[in-house]
């Protein structure tokens, strides 16, 4: 792409300023095309922990604001607080739903069961127990902020160990767990700190293991990639971007018609060659670990 697309006037705005790379042979630029949309699902992945990570700075902003006005909460306050408080611990639900469906599909293909040996490695972790606790009250029971207090010198939310409990049933591994805890006040704030590295713990762990996993040689795509280079450095561009077009069957398109032919559908890729330069350096990283 040549400049930026809001800057130029195109057809009725529409038209983009494309200039096809005729430096590319058709079968380069198909594996080009497939290398790119494996590395960004693997790349789609690791953002899979942002809306966590945003809920979390979300969840201490609040804390923040409440730290500065000291102020009693007020009953729209409370509202404002029992949501933060629940999108943060939802959004660990959203996280751990996705990469459990994701490794599902690995059990299937392979037998390996990524997600189980996670749970079994963090089974006596006290953290991810509660966690894990909060997420479920929260989708079968309600609010888990039951108690709130703003002081001079300190700010707490908590949850009731007894009232948890009451909606496990006995023999519940989670049931005992509240059952033997010392402070039968669950404080929400702290909870949220520890549980935030160990979610960032876990998701680096299954990205290692999606990487290794995979149906195809994650590095090997990077590199592919990254080669592309010696091609692309003669031609200025502000942006590359692969295509692959989608029109009627049997109707061969060249790459080389890339904004030539109208009527076709087309899938593209924007090639990051940073990102996936730096893809590759962690890759190499995780291989000497």
């Amino acid at each position: 792409m040549d400049g930026h697309p809001s800057k130029h006037p195109g057809e009725a705005g529409r038209k983009l300023p494309l200039k096809p790379c005729l430096a590319f042979t058709e079968s380069e630029a198909e594996r080009l095309f497939i290398s790119a949309g494996r590395v960004e699902s693997f790349v789609n992945n690791v953002y899979r922990v942002q809306s966590f990570n945003d809920a979390y700075m979300e969840f201490k902003a609040l804390e923040k604001e409440m730290a500065e006005t000291k102020a009693a909460i007020t009953i729209r306050g409370q509202h404002k607080v029992e949501r933060m408080v629940r999108s943060y611990f939802l959004e660990t639900d959203v996280f751990f739903s996705h990469w459990r469906k994701t490794f599902g599909h690995i059990k299937k293909q392979r037998d390996i069961d990524i997600y189980k040996d996670m749970e079994k490695k963090y089974d006596t972790n006290q953290c991810y127990n509660l966690l894990h606790i909060m997420r479920d009250y929260i989708m079968h029971a309600g609010d888990i902020v039951h108690g709130t207090h703003v002081g001079n010198n300190d700010i707490l939310l908590w949850a009731e160990a007894d009232v948890l409990k009451n909606d496990l049933r006995k023999g519940n591994d989670n049931r005992k767990l509240l059952e033997n805890l010392t402070d039968k006040r669950i404080n929400l704030l702290e909870l949220a700190d520890d549980a935030y590295p160990l979610v960032m713990e876990i998701h680096e762990l299954f990205m290692r293991e999606l990487a290794k996993n995979a149906d195809y040689n994650l590095k090997e795509e990077c590199g592919y990639l990254l080669s592309l280079k010696s091609k692309t450095v003669p031609i200025s561009a502000d942006y590359w971007y692969a295509f692959s077009y989608t029109g009627p069957e049997n109707v061969n398109v060249g790459i080389t018609n890339a904004v030539r032919v109208s009527g076709y559908g087309f899938d593209y890729y924007r090639l990051d060659l940073q990102a996936y330069a730096e893809l590759k350096a962690w890759l190499d990283s995780i291989e000497t670990a």
